[in-house]
């Protein structure tokens, strides 16, 4: 009984200090932050840290690439053409959310088209037919320039 009576009076003292350093936390005055006579002022200038990197950022392009060649006249028939470009561009990132964008791209084209017809002079049906071979290659520099409208602080 004795040793239940031990365990129950130190349960006892253990919530007392508990309590007791509780009660003095609630005492103490709490920490203020006093404000800047200038923070609330309406006509204050607020002058933002613009810290601007310069940047450039690189792409390879490889792709399908396709073209129609079409005639001026109805004697021939359009063309597709169907080819491979391969090539980089390069962005180079400026200040107030600007960019600029150049590079090199090179486009490899290739169509063939057979156009047939029946000879009207030939006494026999003879069938007579032109076939088109167009191989072409282009060399284009593209020069864009962006701008980046900021929807969200990163």
């Amino acid at each position: 009984m004795q040793a239940n009576m031990k365990k129950i009076c130190c349960i006892i003292a253990v919530l007392a200090v508990s309590l007791g350093s509780l009660w003095a936390d609630d005492t103490k005055k709490p920490a203020y932050q006093i404000a800047d006579n200038t923070f609330f002022d309406p006509t204050r200038k607020v002058e933002k840290e613009q810290s601007y990197q310069f940047s450039v950022d690189y792409r390879l392009e490889v792709g399908y690439a396709q073209d129609q060649q079409r005639s001026r006249n109805q004697t021939y028939a359009d063309m597709y053409l169907h080819g491979v470009r391969v090539g980089a561009t390069f962005t180079f990132n400026l200040p107030i959310h600007f960019s600029l964008q150049t590079g090199v791209l090179y486009t490899l084209l290739y169509g063939r088209q057979q156009q047939h017809w029946r000879s009207q002079d030939a006494p026999s049906v003879q069938e007579e037919y032109i076939q088109h071979r167009v191989l072409a290659h282009n060399l284009t520099v593209p020069v864009r320039m962006f701008y980046t409208i900021p929807l969200w602080k990163q």
